[in-house]
């Protein structure tokens, strides 16, 4: 008796795609036959191991699944999409930017609003992953590039926020220095955080982590947002800050 097709390889699909926590194939059957169909067109003179072109299968279909999820707007299995798509790119960006995270966090985040906005521009589906990768690679070396042309140039902006965000207790002001943190200056500094970010979630991330010096489980409670989510929008929100004129004033009558 023959083996039902698909079922040569169908052990292993679950498994890789368990082990990369992919859940949007909705035919198991009709997708181990097509990774079948893959690895047979793969396999003469690859010089791969039988279980790496096996795997090379499983992510070239899950490309076309990925593309119709990522399409349906609103829906759970767009927002699911999205979320293994992040989880996908995160590793690769971290790795291509030499383990720095806040360039891999950054172009993580920018490759895949790039994508969303471009999912209908993409031809064919099955190149959707090479795609992907393409944008996401694209944003590390330009941010590599810039890294590099501004290396030994520091910026005393920069170096302020960066005193905010690695001293959990500050050293409290004498009461007669003028940068002392009264609540008019609070509430100048909050209002000034409020209208240089324009994502609801980012002013109450800044304002919690650093002025009400409240730890990351306490506001991710507060959100409904995961670690990663507030360590992204954390660090996007300073960035947008490091911009904001009105809000470095204020930080330099601080410090």
């Amino acid at each position: 008796m023959g083996t039902q097709p698909g079922g040569r390889y169908r052990e292993a699909t679950a498994h890789i795609l368990a082990q990369r926590g992919w859940h949007l194939v909705e035919d198991e059957a009709q997708f181990a036959i097509a990774v079948e169909a893959e690895v047979h067109r793969r396999l003469p003179g690859n010089r791969r191991s039988l279980d790496l072109i096996v795997e090379d299968a499983v992510i070239n279909q899950y490309g076309p699944i990925w593309h119709r999820a990522c399409l349906q707007n609103g829906s759970l299995r767009q927002r699911r999409g999205f979320e293994e798509l992040y989880a996908h790119l995160y590793p690769i960006a971290l790795y291509r930017a030499h383990h720095d995270e806040a360039i891999a966090l950054d172009c993580t985040q920018a490759s895949l609003e790039t994508i969303w906005r471009k999912l209908p521009d993409v031809r064919d589906p099955h190149a959707f992953m090479r795609y992907c990768h393409m944008i996401l690679i694209r944003q590390v070396l330009a941010r590599l590039a810039e890294a590099t042309r501004t290396a030994g140039v520091t910026s005393p902006r920069d170096d302020d926020l960066d005193r905010m965000d690695t001293a959990p207790d500050p050293t409290p002001l004498p009461e007669d220095r003028p940068g002392e943190m009264t609540p008019g200056v609070r509430a100048r500094l909050e209002a000034a955080i409020r209208r240089c970010l324009d994502n609801p979630h980012m002013p109450v991330i800044i304002i919690r982590l650093f002025l009400d010096q409240q730890g990351v489980v306490a506001v991710m409670n507060e959100l409904n947002l995961q670690p990663k989510q507030i360590a992204l929008l954390k660090h996007r929100a300073l960035k947008i800050l490091r911009q904001c004129g009105t809000f470095m004033t204020i930080l330099e009558e601080l410090l």
